[in-house]
């Protein structure tokens, strides 16, 4: 296929009614240990507030934690949802959503979100991340930032149990539109196995032991780091070059850009799959299914096997 940095526009999926169900875009996805800790909101506020100053000029609406619905953003949206998170009882789960489009139901290339669980549910793992255009960075080439600089300010952060970084299908969020869309997002995903297939809301059912997925960046936290035998014997099988050691994480850089491959081309992502073969044993293995298991798109079979595409 063609550079993907230049057919970004090509890469929409829109309905009868002009709405985009889903497009292709980079993201940034980590996961949590236990959301509604005080420490964690401490985080997700960090989160908030470095994402909101790198794109908030281009968001337009926002489903607030209070009430659940997609509105038109307000000055005062960034200060009203970080005091509500502050407050919130940890007892009950909190979900938001800044994105940007001309519709609400727009799949938004430019968005950050996050889900993060109540305290008394079986499983605490929560989410937060941050999307944007796949020319972002190269359209700001005079900033400081790059990358790899804005994934090590989070991972210091949010402290991540995992996480990864490159191109991927961003649904609307809108989840009847979005099941609409699911065959050709199955589509799309099949033929370009660099692209991450992502619901994050409903990964962190299974992220607690294990990995989810390679990218381009993957984020490997403490605890899965020691399972593989500690961040030595990762950078020995893999090199200097590609592993970068924080304090609580690693970031494992796959490649110099994000890949798409282009299997009816036979265009595969070797990188991706050097980084899967030595993160083999914390891969998970299972991940229900995308989409409801629509039976034109990602059923639970289907799932499974996008889920080990590169082993």
């Amino acid at each position: 296929m063609e550079n993907p940095y230049e057919l970004e526009d090509q890469l929409i999926l829109k309905n009868d009614d002009g709405i985009i169900g889903a497009r292709v875009a980079l993201l940034m996805t980590f996961y949590l240990e236990e959301g509604h800790s005080h420490v964690a909101k401490q985080r997700v506020l960090a989160f908030l507030k470095e994402s909101y100053d790198l794109i908030g000029e281009h968001l337009t609406f926002l489903r607030h934690p209070k009430s659940g619905y997609p509105k038109r953003i307000k000055k005062d949206a960034l200060a009203s949802v970080s005091k509500w998170i502050t407050e919130n009882d940890e007892r009950q789960e909190y979900e938001f959503v800044f994105k940007g489009g001309e519709n609400a139901d727009d799949a938004s290339h430019f968005q950050f979100s996050g889900l993060c669980a109540a305290s008394w549910e079986p499983d605490t793992t929560s989410y937060v991340r941050l999307v944007v255009p796949i020319t972002y960075f190269a359209d700001r080439a005079d900033r400081a930032d790059r990358p790899i600089d804005i994934v090590k300010r989070f991972c210091d952060q949010l402290n991540p149990l995992s996480g990864y970084v490159g191109l991927g299908i961003v649904p609307s969020n809108n989840s009847t539109i979005a099941q609409m869309t699911a065959p050709s997002i199955y589509a799309m995903a099949r033929r370009f196995e660099g692209l991450e297939v992502d619901q994050p809301h409903r990964h962190t059912l299974h992220v607690s032991d294990g990995i989810k997925s390679v990218n381009w960046m993957t984020i490997v936290g403490s605890m899965f780091i020691e399972k593989i035998g500690g961040a030595e014997k990762l950078t020995k099988a893999l090199g200097r070059d590609m592993v970068i050691e924080l304090e609580n994480s690693v970031i494992i850089v796959a490649s110099d850009k994000p890949q798409m491959g282009d299997t009816n081309r036979q265009i595969l992502v070797d990188d991706y799959r050097k980084v899967a073969k030595v993160l083999k044993p914390i891969m998970i293995t299972t991940l229900g299914s995308f989409y409801c298991g629509s039976p034109l798109g990602f059923t639970r079979e289907k799932t499974i096997e996008w889920l080990n595409r590169f082993k």
